[in-house]
């Protein structure tokens, strides 16, 4: 019905809005399984690097490249004490929104790091930041 750029973005536009819709219903089956009596243990375990790979492949269409993955020199890959599921989504979770508040091309950083038997997952974007007055609430 239209054609050359209107129709591209157009598609484009459709394309962003099934891939959010598909992420939103991600999301509600794992909000489902966390809150019904399903079992996460699938048999596998994951160490955090492996974690934090599977998050960035599973982040934010195209934008893989602008997530810069630091191991700390501490780092262990000893298998985390975690269902792998429950990890991968919530670290992607934390990536796509650095995606999505971090302007142009500016990188995300993801630093892993070992302290004692934890894991610490850092995820620094170079967004606008909270306001203040969200802050002091």
């Amino acid at each position: 019905m239209t054609e050359g750029a209107a129709r591209d973005q157009s598609l484009a536009h459709a394309e962003a809005g099934a891939d959010r819709l598909h992420r939103t219903l991600e999301q509600l089956l794992l909000l489902a399984r966390v809150e019904g009596s399903l079992s996460f243990d699938d048999g596998v375990q994951c160490n955090a690097e492996q974690v934090a790979r599977l998050a960035i492949q599973d982040s934010a269409n195209g934008n893989r490249d602008r997530i810069a993955l630091h191991l700390s020199e501490n780092y262990s890959p000893a298998p985390l004490e975690m269902p792998s599921t429950l990890s991968i989504a919530a670290l992607r979770n934390l990536l796509d929104n650095a995606l999505r508040h971090t302007p142009g091309d500016a990188p995300v950083e993801l630093n892993v790091e070992t302290i004692g038997n934890r894991v610490r997952f850092q995820v620094r974007d170079h967004g606008p930041g909270i306001a203040a007055t969200i802050c002091s609430i």
